[in-house]
């Protein structure tokens, strides 16, 4: 994998590490709060990493949902629930 400076970008954009030791991360989506949600497909989980005023990840990710031996876990500690 090339170096971030490496990769071509416009003019006006620039490449941060957004959060280190985040695993295979595969999807990213970001929540109406600004939150960071990625996916993790060998593990099986989706992290919820909160965003800092420098617009990089704020903290330790936390697992929000995981996907073992044919059930779906959530973990309600990290403020999701359903919509009923």
């Amino acid at each position: 994998m090339p170096a971030a400076e490496q990769l071509p970008v416009p003019d006006g954009f620039r490449i941060e590490k957004f959060a280190e030791h985040a695993g295979n991360a595969r999807i990213l989506a970001v929540g109406p709060d600004g939150s960071v949600y990625v996916t993790r497909r060998e593990q099986g989980d989706v992290l919820l990493f909160k965003v800092g005023p420098n617009g990089l990840a704020a903290g330790s990710p936390v697992r929000v949902l995981a996907y073992t031996e044919g059930f779906l876990d959530s973990f309600p500690s990290a403020g999701l629930s359903p919509k009923g």
